[in-house]
């Protein structure tokens, strides 16, 4: 027997300056021959509203009068018309339209009602749904479902600066916006050391008005002008007011942005700050910005659907142990498919990513000749690698993202988990019909992180069930999140309790400006990558190499003269397994091949690496070069297991130095680099970004359970910069952790840097205690 599928067809109109335009919800649907031209109805005779219940399935198009309507109906009868449909009037009275037929390989029914009677100022109602009954097999059960909506914007077309430009350099600054509109006293933060030259920042608002919005939308939108920078090492942080009561602060916000089509993308939140009844979103770009505020969680409909589907649009290559990043490349690949189920995918029903770009081998994995890669290995590969340092971003401020923050006695800020926050910006943005980004994160007991991508929901009895597509299970649909919202604790189908069933987080798509570098990639892949592969070579060691050491400097060569007449590249980075990040420079006389060279550290047994390749164009923009070397380059070491083993690396401006005192009051540092336990500061860097180690071993004196503290001071520089402290202790144990500081420092002293200094030079990091494993404490 045929199964059913349904549709309700929503016709949105976009109130523009010269009349109204129905938008459809995606190509896929539009592409089935609906309307898209405008209505012949002049502006202030056609509205468009929500019912009286903003959840209902069906929208409602109104006309000013009875002959307004007739003439919506007429508009629509031509349109079927022209496209081989007849819409006969069931009465005389033109109150009732049907229609059947076959169209694009479905059979269907529509009918158009017009209810009798008025509407508040004789506003007539005219209500479209069309009904699409499959001609599949009889084992096919797809069920659509009601068609998502779309938020479109459109402006006012003057802007109102409200403060004239500020200029920002490296130190960072903060823009406050003027004036007496709806955001006034909104915050732009460029934070420091994250771009890398000075910049004019100008804060303004522009009225814009929205098709099928929210009611709580905000029709004022903060104008960002940053001069088309888009080198952001770190996001901006955007603050705005969204409640000015208690009742109203008990709402939360969902911050978005305009994107050049008009259409709207959410934002990463970062925290919630209800007393002050404010929240921080985070941002990569410029843009207009505004809010509305999410409905409680149980008004929206029992499910709604975007129509992804795992097995049809998510990757077919697993996550877990991939061939080039073996930590995993899971927000690259849950950004990418929803990228390109929204961008590329050619109709709703059609084939997506999970059939394509498999069908071409493009090498073999380094260490399994049997792995075989994949055009889509190396799809998912660059998305990680365009994602790289937002994923980076996410995963070290996780304890904040969809956060709700107080203030505590001394006026510091406390974060707390907000899972119900999350939960109702899945539902919320499901509602709208997009898929969701989400972060999932296990408790501090067992640490780590997951980004999976939301496509439905569906009320089960109390509980929503929110079905995922999960990169570590390619291909199945069953896999899901229950929330209960009256715990706010969720569990996930696919782990076992207590892995990942701490926090929920939704990371929105449009924080981060990927979407010029997925198409990019696309290109490439349906040119199966010809002539945008430029050769990388590791010239210091062979592939599993062993070494002795708990360090190694990595050498190779980068040549793009075949691909580009001349060698193209501006720096290297090199990323451990961990995630850590190392940064060097490439040298060369611009006719053979750069050179690089980079101490890495290494761990007992295997040490993965991956190189990634970046040049810097003529708008100062860092863009990524794509190379033959897509798999990750292996060192084993047979160095002793660390007790505990500090990393530090930096941004822009030496020097910075790492400093490790032990129970004793002995301190590793750059003028003593061994201390007496046999605690050992590998290298003191005073010419590029790190990394800066400090080491101890199994084979060292180790003060179990007392504390070693970890500082940093800045020795000497020109201005601000970040820093990152990777700290492991209990290496191989069931004991072991890791954990990642970051931050930054603007002040420098070379005067002093005498071990215990304090100052705006120094930072300290952290105090380390390592368990004792062998029963004998020191």
């Amino acid at each position: 027997m045929k199964k059913i599928i349904s549709i309700i067809l929503t016709f949105v109109l976009l109130l523009s300056f010269t009349g109204c335009v129905p938008k459809n919800y995606r190509e896929g649907v539009r592409t089935k021959g609906f309307p898209d031209e405008i209505i012949p109805i002049e502006k202030n005779l056609i509205t468009y509203e929500f019912e009286e219940d903003s959840k209902k399935d069906k929208y409602t198009l109104l006309a000013g009068s009875e002959d307004d309507m007739d003439d919506l109906i007429e508009y629509y009868q031509d349109y079927f018309e022209e496209n081989g449909i007849i819409l006969d009037s069931e009465d005389e009275g033109r109150k009732d339209y049907s229609a059947e037929g076959t169209f694009d390989g479905y059979e269907f029914e529509i009918t158009i009602e017009e209810p009798s009677g008025k509407y508040e100022e004789k506003l007539y109602t005219c209500i479209i749904e069309i009904k699409l009954q499959g001609n599949g097999s009889d084992d096919e059960d797809v069920t659509i479902g009601d068609e998502p909506t779309e938020m479109t914007a459109s402006f006012d077309l003057a802007t109102t600066i409200d403060d004239p430009s500020q200029f920002i350099n490296n130190e960072g600054g903060t823009v406050t916006l003027g004036g007496s509109s709806a955001l006034a006293g909104a915050t732009v933060t460029i934070p420091v050391a994250s771009i890398e030259q000075g910049i004019n920042v100008t804060v303004g608002t522009v009225e814009g008005t929205l098709a099928n919005a929210p009611a709580s939308m905000s029709s004022t939108f903060l104008h960002l002008d940053v001069e088309e920078y888009r080198g952001f090492s770190q996001p901006m942080e955007i603050t705005i007011k969204y409640a000015s009561t208690v009742e109203g602060a008990e709402k939360a916000p969902m911050a978005v942005y305009v994107d050049d089509n008009g259409d709207i993308q959410p934002m990463t939140i970062k925290h919630i700050d209800k007393a002050a009844g404010t929240f921080t979103f985070l941002s990569y770009h410029a843009s207009y910005f505004t809010y509305y505020t999410l409905d409680p969680i149980d008004s929206y409909p029992d499910s709604s659907d975007s129509y992804f589907l795992p097995s049809k649009d998510g990757f077919k290559e697993v996550n877990q142990g991939s061939t080039a990043f073996r930590g995993g490349e899971c927000y690259g690949m849950s950004s990418f498919a929803k990228w390109y189920f929204i961008n590329a995918k050619e109709t709703l029903t059609g084939d997506g990513l999970y059939s394509k770009y498999t069908d071409i081998e493009m090498g073999v994995s380094a260490d399994d000749p049997s792995d075989i890669i994949t055009q889509q290995d190396l799809i998912a590969t660059m998305a990680f690698q365009y994602t790289k340092n937002e994923s980076r971003v996410l995963n070290l401020t996780e304890n904040q993202h969809s956060s709700l923050m107080e203030l505590d006695e001394d006026g510091n800020p406390k974060y707390y988990v907000a899972n119900d926050v999350a939960a109702n910006s899945i539902v919320d943005g499901l509602f709208y019909g997009f898929p969701v980004e989400v972060g999932i994160y296990g408790p501090a007991a067992k640490p780590g992180g997951h980004s999976v991508l939301a496509y439905k929901y569906e009320k089960v009895g109390a509980k929503y069930r929110i079905y995922i597509y999960d990169p570590n299970y390619p291909g199945d649909d069953n896999q899901y999140i229950d929330y209960d919202p009256a715990t706010k604790d969720f569990a996930l189908s696919g782990y076992a309790d207590g892995t990942l069933d701490f926090r929920l987080t939704t990371t929105g798509f449009g924080t981060f400006t990927i979407v010029d570098e997925y198409q990019k990639i696309i290109d490439q892949a349906n040119a199966n990558f010809a002539n945008t592969i430029v050769n990388l070579q590791i010239t210091s060691h062979t592939y599993g190499q062993e070494v002795a050491e708990g360090k190694t400097t990595l050498t190779g060569t980068l040549d793009t003269y075949n691909q580009f007449g001349e060698q193209i590249g501006q720096y290297v980075e090199i990323t451990n397994e961990d995630g850590d990040v190392f940064k060097t420079d490439l040298t060369g006389d611009g006719v053979n091949p750069d050179n690089f060279a980079l101490e890495v550290p290494l761990k007992n047994g295997e040490n993965f690496f991956y190189v990634t390749v970046f040049y810097v164009d003529q708008h100062g923009y860092h863009n990524q070069l794509t190379t033959d070397m897509n798999d990750w380059f292996l060192i084993n070491s047979t160095v002793a297991s660390n007790i505990i083993y500090v990393t530090l690396t930096w941004d822009y401006q030496p020097d910075v130095d790492l400093y490790v005192t032990d129970p004793a009051g002995e301190t590793a540092w750059y003028m003593t680099q061994y201390t007496s336990s046999g605690g050992y500061l590998d290298i003191d860097d005073t010419s590029s970004y790190g990394p800066e180690h400090y080491t101890l071993t199994t084979e060292n004196t180790v003060y179990w359970d007392q504390g070693y503290e970890i500082s940093l001071h800045y020795y000497t520089g020109e201005g601000p910069t970040s820093y990152s402290v990777t700290v492991s202790v209990n290496e191989g144990t069931e004991y072991e952790y890791t954990e990642t500081f970051t931050g930054y420092i603007s002040a420098s002293d070379m005067n002093n840097d005498s071990p215990g200094g304090g100052g705006a030079d120094w930072v300290y990091i952290t105090t380390v205690y390592p368990t004792d494993t062998t029963g004998l404490s020191q």
